[in-house]
């Protein structure tokens, strides 16, 4: 897979022309590029939470046309994000490095999908109507299993992550919190176990965003999320919500640690998050009639 990418790479820069092997790869990569970000005045906002610079990415990257409603992000390995939008049934490799998308492999049909994550050589899709894509990256061979979880599109799934330890997905829904579509007061994060293939019904997580002002007095209760991670070095759970437009990060033991306001002005429509393995930060947000992008967030220890 490693040569494959680099000879996509490779000729895209020398030739420029539309290459096909495993995947198809994207002339739509062309226009995606990169700005550093301009400072603006954040002083309403938090300077820092869990070693980022929340509201000051320190770069930008810009997506191409056909990633404006960007709603998951996954790091896979080397340079490489993969990307999923809530329309189109595709994956899209995004080169941080080279600052493009440099392929896209075909999962499923048309669909609202919402969070992605991989490991390894597999890959993990969620739709808001609770259904999960399971599929082998690069291998056009693969066939692509669906699991239904017993949730409807009342439950509005955005957020996937992998657990630490690997064994399960964490499920965050952004709608009602309840199984089937039913009313649930805190926001839960539900398990699916890798091993038996089957959902957790009790919640993993339950958050109270009535606690949120006790770490943060200015926060209001507004929160509904769009995607989750674990940090890779502490094992800290962060969840995104952009409705609400906050970063709530909790401890290994599912505690409430910190809660950060973001600012609308970097945070169009924030959706997805994912971690590198040093630790920096990416959040995705859709475009809303604009470019989606990607932010950066160099982690500060």
């Amino acid at each position: 897979m490693d040569k494959i990418l680099q000879a996509v790479r490779q000729q895209h820069i020398m030739a420029m022309l539309p290459i096909i092997l495993l995947f198809l790869t994207c002339s739509c990569g062309r226009n995606s590029q990169s700005t550093e970000y301009s400072e603006h005045d954040t002083s309403n906002y938090v300077d820092m939470i869990a070693g980022y610079a929340i509201n000051a990415p320190t770069k930008k990257y810009n997506m191409p046309a056909e990633l404006q409603e960007i709603s998951g992000i996954s790091y896979w390995k080397d340079d490489l994000i993969v990307c999923v939008q809530d329309e189109l049934g595709y994956l899209f490799f995004y080169d941080l490095k080279a600052e493009e998308v440099v392929g896209k492999q075909k999962f499923g049909k048309p669909d609202d999908y919402e969070g992605v994550a991989v490991r390894g050589d597999e890959v993990f899709v969620i739709s808001s109507d609770g259904k999960l894509h399971r599929v082998r990256l690069m291998d056009e061979e693969a066939e692509t299993t669906v699991y239904e979880l017993p949730f409807t599109r009342k439950n509005d799934l955005e957020g996937l992550c992998f657990s630490a330890d690997g064994a399960y997905l964490l499920v965050v829904p952004k709608g009602r919190g309840g199984i089937d579509g039913k009313k649930k007061k805190k926001t839960p994060v539900y398990r699916w176990s890798l091993e038996t293939e089957q959902l957790e019904e009790s919640a993993f997580i339950e958050i109270d965003s009535g606690d949120f002002d006790k770490v943060n007095e200015d926060a209001d209760k507004d929160f509904m999320p769009s995607g989750i991670a674990i940090h890779p070095n502490t094992q800290s759970y962060f969840v995104l919500a952009h409705q609400g437009k906050k970063l709530v990060v909790l401890s290994p033991d599912q505690q409430l640690e910190e809660v950060a306001l973001l600012d609308d002005e970097i945070y169009r429509q924030p959706e997805a998050i994912t971690f590198l393995p040093n630790g920096d930060l990416l959040i995705g947000s859709e475009g809303r009639g604009k470019r989606g992008y990607i932010l950066y967030f160099p982690y500060e220890r």
